[in-house]
């Protein structure tokens, strides 16, 4: 082995075990701002990831407040619900991916509404550096899509009602989808594409064909 190829080895070792790019998807998630985790703050975190759930104390018996977590090895999915109030809720959804250069970055989603319809609030892509996690648009993504992109072209302008949402755990690998779903079964029929999918190649977000 000559120096120089030592030297690149040493190099990608070092930058694949550093703190930047080893850090949890658990890591990442209590690094997050509270701005982007509806105003809680570390003990809500703390007992999410203990516990897996947390109840917030200042609810009453006629409006109860929970958040319920459900994590993998680099995905993450919290939910803010109502279990004896209203119906709606909202989703924060944390996936992490590494780059070519090795290091990491943190996709953020967040959906809110009903059961039978809601829709995309926030999408954010992180750079994790030494400061934190910091804010990028370099990635391919946007916050929101235009739904127009998975309807028929002859779809009427009346029909509106479509649930619309990041999912960033879809079962193809190393990609997130947008999905569109429809609030009424006789809308069904004027979904063209139900999932729009983005491959991660390592350095962006490639949108690809789908159904």
């Amino acid at each position: 082995m000559n120096s120089s190829f030592r030297t690149l080895f040493l190099c990608y070792f070092l930058c694949l075990f550093s703190p930047l790019h080893s850090q949890s998807i658990q890591e990442l998630f209590k690094a997050l701002g509270t701005e982007y985790f509806w105003g809680f703050d570390s003990i809500a975190k703390d007992s999410l990831l203990q516990w897996g759930y947390y109840n917030l104390p200042d609810a009453d018996s006629l409006e109860s407040e929970r958040l319920e977590y459900y994590a993998t090895a680099d995905y993450i999915h919290v939910t803010h619900f109502y279990p004896s109030g209203p119906s709606g809720f909202s989703t924060i959804q944390l996936r992490k991916f590494s780059t070519d250069e090795g290091q990491c970055l943190l996709v953020y989603s967040r959906h809110s509404g009903s059961r039978w319809l809601n829709f995309q609030d926030s999408l954010v892509v992180f750079d994790h550096t030494e400061k934190g996690l910091i804010p990028s648009s370099d990635y391919g993504l946007l916050s929101r899509m235009d739904y127009s992109k998975h309807l028929k072209a002859n779809c009427p302008d009346s029909i509106q009602d479509f649930s619309q949402n990041y999912n960033l755990n879809p079962e193809s690998d190393n990609a997130i989808a947008y999905g569109i779903f429809a609030a009424r079964i006789d809308f069904q029929e004027w979904i063209a594409r139900e999932e729009i999918l983005f491959y991660w190649n390592g350095k962006t977000f490639i949108e690809i064909e789908t159904r």
